[in-house]
């Protein structure tokens, strides 16, 4: 809530002009009203009287009847010293007999500025029942009246543009003057037509173009001015069940100079001392072995080394161009010989370098996931010396070669059975690995599979399905929801390869881990002792609500200043995520209960209890490259959160003193609600085999991109 100072102050100005050129109008009487017949009352006159007290152009008087225009032949306009009569009768055949019409009528004055009113009434017989005034009147009526929603129901689904009927009934102990239904902050609109007078029920239809949560609110009024509210909030869109994948839901891109990143870091897995080549190379032992005339010889490798394994890749059509350099591929040997006796001679292997090229291919897998290999390669040694002293020559004529060879498969193979498997882990750890990570102390599974990819020379591009499944589903606030609102997803967003990777998610994919967390209860969260309060921490006791309520709120209600306060934040709904919209993103959490409550924690009561409806659009998003949760940017002025109490057990709460407490409220509900948000993981980065340096956050379409620079 908001008051808007600068419109009140113009507002008050105008008027002071008004009184002092002495023409400012009773403002105890509307401009336009519709005096015959009266609100909420039945007639079976069909005759109607409207009162104009400002001038205006006659042409524009428009009345209708249920909606259906009333002709001008039907009423007459008689114009006086205030303004104007109208006055005129309703066609029969346009009249609901024994249930309610709606009257309209709307004008334009001689400034242009629209005018209007409308009434509901009754025509014919008022049915018996609690629907009769009382017989030769009686005291002032102070009932409200009794109104009850049965459908929709909290949580449920309706698709976009199709049809939801808002049912339930409405009584009074004189009669329901009007009924009024509200969607989300729309102005409310007369639906009294749709009320059965006879025994209160109602039906009124309402359709939904833009997904997400929406409010319904309805309202009965009696004559008298009694009224009573009931609101229920809905998905409108798809839902998706707890299971099911998010289709194309994310989408990954690595540019070709992000690949060579990619290598830098796989480089280290083939480098001692993570990759152990010394009981790689003896598991070949006996490397060689020959003879030559008399003489024969096995040679042993005794250890094997090797200074330093660079590693280049690079994007291609197809895959990942791969190639490494080994340095200094040095092999101690031991040569046993047998030239009519034995004997063992010790030497080496070496090869200055060894030079690698080779494609690792990229594909998808039967198990829709990525799939590297390298086929083939080409191999090129250089400095290769064999020194083994006093060895027969004949048999290093043999050995020698061979020994080549077998540095270059050794190379070779080192290469192949290492990069391919971790570029491989890499490219599945980013998209569809599964998983479990913590949130919030609950474990939730997170996977998906591989929907497509493409590699070329600019650089690969993997589209991904999805999966977050909490392992345990034990919220014990969760109503029956039928899924994670769910959007389609056929037009990806265009990635390019501007950073080192670029990773999209889709709103279908939030919603899906905020689905998951509502359902295994991370989403409800407690605050004990300090809170966070427009930049200032503040010690949670009841001493905070005098500042609230007043200085006295603690003594009239019987707390001490020091006792501590907590509050407990319980969803009732499943949050949810709107990419894009107009913005970055706004979240949506309705039917949020914010319990309060004074004393320790083991003996706590509760004070009150608040039913919140929380709308907030995020003007930015920075992601925490270590934590992966997002830290949202709010404009408190966009933000709707609308309050109301819903539970009283110790303090009664005066109407007045709540109004004063609404926009307080709201300020110290703000951070609590924007803590809830960061504390979501939305990317857990500690799982990637890549360390990320910045990351730059967007909407596209309806995905959340972030461009990502790693190190």
């Amino acid at each position: 809530m908001k008051f808007h100072r600068p419109i009140g102050l113009a507002l008050a100005i105008a008027m002071a002009m008004i009184a002092a050129a002495g023409c400012l109008p009773n403002m105890g009487q509307k401009p336009l009203e519709i005096v015959t017949p009266k609100n909420g009352n039945s007639t079976t006159a069909t005759d109607f009287q409207i009162e104009i007290r400002t001038a205006v152009n006659p042409t524009s008087v428009a009345i209708t009847i249920n909606t259906k225009s009333i002709a001008s032949s039907n009423f007459t306009i008689t114009a006086n010293n205030t303004g104007a009569t109208v006055k005129g009768k309703v066609p029969t055949a346009d009249l609901k007999p024994n249930a309610y019409n709606t009257l309209k009528v709307t004008a334009k004055d001689n400034g242009g500025q629209s005018l209007s009113d409308e009434i509901s009434f009754i025509f014919g017989q008022a049915p018996g029942g609690p629907g009769n005034p009382p017989p030769g009147g009686g005291p002032t009526d102070t009932t409200a009246p009794t109104l009850t929603v049965t459908g929709p129901v909290r949580g449920q689904y309706v698709g976009l543009g199709a049809t939801l009927s808002v049912v339930g009934t409405a009584t009074d102990n004189v009669r329901v003057a009007n009924l009024y239904v509200t969607v989300d902050r729309a102005s409310p609109t007369n639906e009294t037509t749709y009320l059965n007078p006879t025994d209160g029920t109602f039906k009124v239809d309402v359709t939904f173009a833009k997904a997400g949560l929406h409010r319904l609110k309805v309202r009965a009024t009696d004559a008298a001015g009694n009224e009573t509210t009931n609101s229920v909030s809905i998905y409108a869109g798809t839902a998706a069940q707890s299971g099911t994948k998010a289709t194309k839901g994310a989408e990954v891109s690595v540019s070709s100079g992000g690949m060579t990143k990619v290598g830098n870091i796989i480089e280290t897995f083939i480098n001692p001392p993570a990759l152990d080549v010394d009981t790689l190379a003896k598991s070949f032992n006996p490397v060689w072995s020959g003879s030559a005339g008399p003489a024969s010889a096995t040679i042993n490798i005794t250890r094997a080394t090797f200074s330093h394994a660079d590693l280049d890749l690079k994007t291609v059509a197809g895959g990942v161009d791969t190639k490494a350099q080994v340095d200094d591929f040095l092999l101690a040997v031991k040569a046993d010989v047998k030239i009519f006796f034995s004997f063992s001679l010790a030497g080496s292997v070496q090869a200055d370098k060894v030079n690698f090229a080779g494609i690792a291919l990229v594909s998808k897998s039967t198990g829709n996931k990525a799939k590297v290999a390298i086929p083939s390669s080409q191999l090129q040694l250089t400095g290769f010396l064999l020194d083994i002293a006093n060895f027969p020559s004949a048999l290093e004529s043999l050995a020698s070669p061979y020994l080549a060879r077998f540095i270059e498969s050794l190379a070779g193979g080192m290469i192949r059975t290492v990069v391919a498997p971790k570029l491989e882990e890499t490219i599945n750890g980013m998209t569809v690995i599964s998983t479990d990570i913590d949130i919030l102390g609950k474990t939730f599974t997170v996977g998906g599979d591989l929907d497509a990819l493409n590699f070329q020379t600019v650089g690969g591009d993997i589209v991904v399905n999805p999966l977050v499944v909490a392992k345990k589903q034990d919220n014990p606030n969760a109503v029956p929801i039928a899924g994670y609102l769910s959007t389609p997803n056929s037009t990806l967003p265009t990635l390019g390869f501007a950073q080192d990777v670029a990773v999209a998610v889709s709103d279908d994919a939030i919603n899906q881990v905020l689905f998951e967390a509502y359902r295994a209860g991370a989403t409800n969260l407690s605050f004990e002792q300090n809170i966070n309060i427009n930049g200032t921490l503040q010690t949670l006791t009841v001493a905070l609500l005098n500042a609230f309520f007043g200085p006295n709120f603690s003594q009239q209600a019987g707390l001490t200043t020091g006792l501590p306060i907590s509050i407990d934040v319980k969803p009732m709904l499943a949050p949810v995520v709107l990419v894009g919209d107009g913005g970055l993103a706004t979240f949506q959490a309705h039917d949020t209960y914010l319990e309060v409550y004074v004393g320790p924690q083991a003996t706590r009561k509760k004070i009150f209890t608040f039913r919140a409806n929380v709308e907030i659009a995020l003007d930015s998003l920075t992601l925490n490259t270590t934590t992966g949760t997002l830290k949202p940017a709010i404009d408190p002025n966009k933000a709707w959160i609308e309050f109301e109490v819903v539970d009283q057990p110790l303090i009664q709460l005066l109407v007045g003193a709540f109004s004063q407490f609404v926009p307080a409220i709201t300020k110290a509900a703000l951070p609590i609600l924007v803590d809830m948000i960061s504390k979501m993981p939305l990317v857990d980065f500690s799982k990637l085999p890549v360390g990320v340096t910045s990351v730059a956050l967007k909407a596209d379409k309806d995905f959340l991109v972030a461009g990502i620079n790693l190190k």
